[in-house]
């Protein structure tokens, strides 16, 4: 019966309302549902929103391959040094980012909330597995480390990429742009957009209307430093913390490499990371199948030591928040933080319609 269910057979989708515009159209009752609240009113909703933890932590890639410029014409793989990783890590106030975020927590670490202890959906390892890097900057430390580096930050210029259109990772970059600069470094952010179907990247023509060009300089390790949200597959930190480990990092072998020496080897992370002693501990975790808690206190050995050098930066653990109205019902989320619509009940739907039924 029409006047039982309804199954769409038609989405609307209107880009030219702005988030600012679909909140007053949400106060005015003409929509019920606000599923990305514009930032520069997140405050005003922290009490009425539905917030809860994504698993997902929002970090920065450092491009250990990348030749970084010098003042003096030269280059110089800049992030392969550990201790001006260290640095840039410790200068970041991530309690004041989150504050900015709204909502977001301060990231203690790189497994976010939501991530499993030992299989048991009762324990999360990041409460268990406390923190591990320090909220507020520590500009002490940072300058600590940069005496430790052996460089003059003055001497070197790079920029971090971040979507542009993306006004929280934009906000972000923004903040961490600032901390760094007052380090000495000198850095720019590298705002990259959608590439419409007419503009060329990299001499070719964009493969569709909207060219995801952030994707493809990632996938191509185009980039010094960039900004992204490190989504867990899993609800196991086994999932967040193998890619960085050489033998499970998902990178393939190195062919060219092969074709040369006749030995094939398993590329390491995208970030140019490689420790082997790190690589040695996800194998042990690998390789125990019936002992959950010896399991996790090697992931838990693994995530400490990746910290300790750093190859990729937290900033916050990410979360999710939307506004519903109370015309809506039976709304359901996933445990990842989308939204699942499948049972959904509109309150005198009826009322909405442009043609009435006979019924009626």
């Amino acid at each position: 019966h029409l006047d039982k269910a309804v199954s769409p057979y038609r989405i609307v989708i209107d880009y030219s309302v702005t988030k600012e515009e679909q909140l007053e159209m949400f106060a005015a009752g003409e929509i019920f549902y606000v599923g990305d609240i514009a930032l520069s009113v997140r405050g005003n909703y922290k009490d009425t929103a539905v917030i809860s933890d994504l698993m997902s932590t929002h970090v920065y890639y450092l491009n250990q391959n990348a030749e970084i410029k010098k003042a003096d014409g030269t280059t110089e793989k800049l992030f392969a040094n550990k201790d001006v990783r260290l640095a840039l890590s410790a200068a970041i106030d991530r309690n004041a980012i989150a504050q900015t975020v709204v909502y977001a927590k301060a990231a203690s670490a790189l497994i976010p909330y939501g991530v499993f202890n030992a299989g048991s959906v009762k324990e999360s390892f990041r409460e268990i597995g406390g923190n591990i890097i320090a909220t507020t900057a520590d500009m002490s430390a940072a300058q600590s480390h940069i005496s430790a580096s052996g460089i003059n930050p003055a001497d070197y210029s790079f920029s971090v990429a971040v979507r542009a259109e993306d006004e929280v990772h934009m906000a972000i970059a923004t903040a961490v742009c600032e901390a760094w600069c007052q380090l000495g470094f000198n850095v720019t952010l590298d705002e990259v957009a959608l590439a419409k179907n007419d503009e060329l990247y990299a001499g070719e023509p964009a493969l569709s209307f909207y060219d995801d060009i952030f994707a493809e300089r990632f996938a191509a390790n185009d980039y010094e430093v960039i900004a992204i949200d490190y989504q867990a597959p899993t609800a196991d930190a086994f999932s967040i913390l193998a890619p960085f480990a050489r033998s499970l990092s998902g990178q393939g072998q190195d062919m060219e490499e092969a074709a040369k020496t006749g030995i094939y080897e398993d590329k390491p992370h995208r970030t140019g990371y490689d420790n082997t002693a790190y690589e040695a501990i996800l194998e042990e975790a690998f390789a125990i199948k019936n002992d959950p808690a010896a399991r996790a206190a090697k992931l838990h050995e693994a995530e400490t030591m990746l910290l300790a050098d750093m190859p990729v930066i937290p900033i916050i653990f990410n979360q999710n928040a939307y506004l519903i109205s109370g015309d809506l019902s039976k709304e359901d989320s996933s445990y990842f933080g989308y939204r699942v619509f499948n049972r959904l009940a509109l309150k005198d739907y009826i009322q909405y319609l442009d043609i009435q039924t006979e019924a009626e």
